[in-house]
């Protein structure tokens, strides 16, 4: 017999209603079905999906049904988006090997879990899956950096070539004003002239 306190689905006759409702600190990009990467003011965190249930009551105080939903809460503060994704791995290879690998020594199934980890990271990062709008978003967001870094580096080398431009107009005309006096002839000249 089980000790402590019951689950509320197990003790109660009225009826369940299944909702997709979602509340708590939702994450903006989702790994998996039970984890999820949010953000607050100061950091990044990871934040975990569980199924809770509530007693919805009429007017009077009357139970009237129980209502499941999903309840994302901060899991792990960590810090940056690159060490949630490193902290998921860690959580989710400790995970799978506690369910899994009760005393084996088949190294296949480390491979194995391994492999499955790497799977689920990669469907989170597809720019097709779940978090396409994020990743669109950001993809947007780097494209756009790229081309104000190219931006900067062409009116940079506009300003460049101006002061180029301006320097060999200026010989030229210097080129052309020593052209033009030694060509000229000299005895027609006035002593102002010269000068």
């Amino acid at each position: 017999m089980r000790r402590g306190k019951r689950n509320l689905l197990e003790t109660t006759d009225l009826p369940i209603i299944e909702t997709t409702i979602e509340e708590g600190t939702i994450p903006y990009f989702i790994i998996d079905d039970k984890y999820g990467i949010a953000c607050d003011d100061k950091c990044e965190m990871i934040c975990r999906k569980k199924k809770s249930n509530r007693t919805i009551k009429d007017e009077e105080g009357n139970p009237i049904y129980i209502e499941t939903y999903y309840v994302w809460e901060s899991f792990c503060y960590v810090g940056t988006f690159s060490e949630c994704i490193n902290r998921y791995l860690l959580i989710k290879d400790r995970d799978i090997k506690k369910e899994r690998l009760v005393k084996t020594k088949d190294y296949g199934k480390l491979i194995e879990i391994q492999n499955e980890i790497k799977c689920i990271v990669s469907k989170a990062l597809d720019t097709n899956g779940v978090n396409s709008q994020f990743l669109s978003a950001t993809s947007i967001i780097d494209d756009k950096a790229k081309l104000k870094e190219e931006l900067d580096c062409v009116n940079s080398l506009k300003e460049d070539i101006e002061k180029e431009y301006k320097s060999f107009m200026e010989m030229i005309k210097d080129k052309r004003k020593i052209i033009i006096k030694n060509t000229e002839p000299t005895k027609h000249r006035t002593k102002k002239e010269e000068e």
